[in-house]
């Protein structure tokens, strides 16, 4: 992890995907506490609408959680450093919202992203959401994690 951590401080974005119970995430002391995540049907929050990951390349709204199949997500994080700021707050029926879905990290000159967002679920559905997301985290660009343009 120590040369993905010198990559991403020089520039690289690393995205982090459904994270096993054993991966230390940078700036965490100890491994997170799992949060299994949310059903297809709750609620789901932008906290960040002007952050770049939500505009680049594709412009990402609310509307684009609509229609997602099984589990939005799981191993959400529980918790986690200041360094890292949520973007999506989910929540089911009855229950509080949980904002460990989806967060991102600068490091230096790039950043950390990290999502338990099921995308393995949403991709052999076909939900254009999700394909329109992904692209985004996948084209950010090293001052973004952060919310700088």
């Amino acid at each position: 992890m120590k040369e993905h951590h010198q990559r991403v401080h020089c520039g690289a974005v690393m995205l982090l995907l459904l994270a096993s119970l054993a991966l230390r995430l940078p700036f965490l002391e100890e491994p997170f506490g799992p949060d299994l995540g949310d059903r297809s049907y709750g609620a789901m929050r932008i906290l960040e609408p002007g952050h770049p990951l939500f505009h680049y390349p594709n412009r990402i709204t609310e509307s684009d959680f609509g229609g997602w199949a099984q589990e939005r997500g799981l191993y959400f994080l529980s918790e986690w450093d200041d360094h890292y700021l949520p973007l999506l707050e989910m929540s089911d029926p009855g229950e509080e919202g949980k904002r460990g879905g989806l967060l991102v990290a600068p490091l230096g000159e790039g950043g950390y992203a990290y999502t338990g967002l099921a995308f393995f679920r949403q991709f052999p559905a076909g939900v254009p959401g999700a394909f329109r997301l992904f692209a985004n985290l996948i084209s950010l660009k090293g001052a973004d994690p952060g919310g700088s343009p």
